[in-house]
């Protein structure tokens, strides 16, 4: 067995000259072929990107491309090897004309130059076309509740009308079977003080519609303008009534009349009158023998602000 060995070693050894010609003539020729520039066909993964996801969806796309590129064989080579994947994007609203395609000629040169590779000539495709289809999403308008809102305002300053909002509603996109399950939008909650002047806010939506995977809003936030005005005091005197009494129950109140100091806009001064209050008292009080009433009121214009009551709290008789 040796001798055979040996006999192998012999022979190599007597081509070794002729062995490393041939090596170095295959590396030569390796190295000149990936040199040269030639025709690959590389498979490109496409992405639409540019339009409104909230408003559409694309019901059908084609997502490969396959391009024909003239590169040298080193970056084939170096594409093999480190397996990379030809990705691009489109840009639907720059590309798109509302019909069920696009050229490929319009798009080919964008393509390439995402892909990186340094071109000898353009590139060029055997398809036309893409194929895209979007498909409009279904939709539902709400008007956004404020309830959340929680503001409070400087001396002598009030609220001067109703707060107002804008947009004026929202328009939420998706399925009809999602959209018929949300009815209502709010904000979220927020704390907004010593308002002195007309104010715009900014505030967030409650994203209520993240429950439902297909529903997206137009917008997030809304602006919520809150005007105000310069409020004066009145003085105003009206009679106190006994809630929860029967009409055969006699009570005497002393006093029977209370005081109120309220503050209202100065612009509507003379439009606040005795009749838009009412004070009173509560009956379950006398039922458990209270030694006094206290008195509130338990209506006035949204618009007015109650400073004092006096006295706040009165005396009383029952006749049986």
């Amino acid at each position: 067995m040796s001798g055979g060995w040996h006999r192998v070693i012999s022979v190599l050894r007597s081509y070794r000259a002729f062995i490393v010609i041939l090596l170095v003539t295959a590396i030569v020729w390796t190295l000149v072929s990936l040199s040269e520039v030639k025709n690959y066909t590389v498979k490109v993964n496409i992405d639409y990107t540019g339009f409104d996801e909230a408003k559409y969806t694309i019901v059908q796309a084609d997502t490969i491309l396959y391009l024909n590129l003239d590169l040298n064989g080193y970056t084939a080579l170096r594409d093999l090897i480190i397996g990379r994947q030809a990705k691009a994007s489109i840009n639907v609203k720059t590309f798109y004309g509302g019909k069920s395609s696009i050229e490929v000629k319009s798009v080919v040169d964008t393509i390439a130059l995402q892909l990186g590779y340094r071109l000898m000539s353009p590139p060029t495709s055997a398809k036309d076309s893409l194929r895209i289809v979007l498909k409009p999403m279904a939709s539902k308008r709400i008007k956004p509740s404020i309830v959340g809102l929680d503001f409070s305002f400087a001396e002598q300053i009030g609220l001067a009308g109703t707060p107002s909002i804008s947009p004026d509603s929202v328009t939420l996109y998706g399925s009809e079977q999602s959209l018929s399950q949300i009815n209502r939008l709010e904000v979220e909650p927020l704390q907004i003080g010593n308002i002195s002047a007309n104010s715009t806010f900014k505030v967030k939506l409650k994203p209520t519609w993240l429950e439902y995977q297909d529903l997206k809003p137009d917008v997030e936030e809304i602006y919520v303008t809150i005007p105000v005005e310069p409020y004066t005091e009145k003085k105003l005197t009206i009679p106190v009534e006994v809630s929860g009494a029967d009409s055969e129950t006699n009570i005497k109140l002393y006093p029977s009349n209370v005081d109120i100091i309220v503050w209202v806009p100065q612009g509507s001064y003379s439009k606040y009158t005795e009749s838009d209050y009412r004070a009173e008292v509560d009956f379950n009080d006398i039922e458990q023998e209270q030694p006094v009433l206290k008195v509130r009121l338990s209506s006035f214009p949204a618009n007015s602000r109650i400073k004092r009551i006096s006295p706040s709290e009165i005396q009383y008789i029952l006749i049986k």
